[in-house]
């Protein structure tokens, strides 16, 4: 089976690659956090899952309606 690797050469990422990766990873930590809680029996877990629901929903807007980069 063959893997194609991409080559990105001297591709440097601009603003809104660099903080839509940047919003992957507060994204994976958020909920790495949340189920860590929710497992543990918390109830912070529900009210930062909540927290990170809004703010994924408003960087998403921001996005359709061209707020960022």
């Amino acid at each position: 089976m063959a893997y194609l690797i991409a080559d990105a050469g001297d591709h440097q990422m601009n603003f809104r690659e660099k903080t839509a990766w940047l919003n992957v990873i507060a994204m994976v930590a958020a909920y790495s956090l949340y189920f860590g809680l929710l497992l543990s029996g918390r109830p912070a877990g529900r009210a930062i899952v909540a927290a990170e629901l809004v703010n994924s929903a408003v960087v998403l807007l921001s996005y359709r309606k061209g707020w960022h980069g």
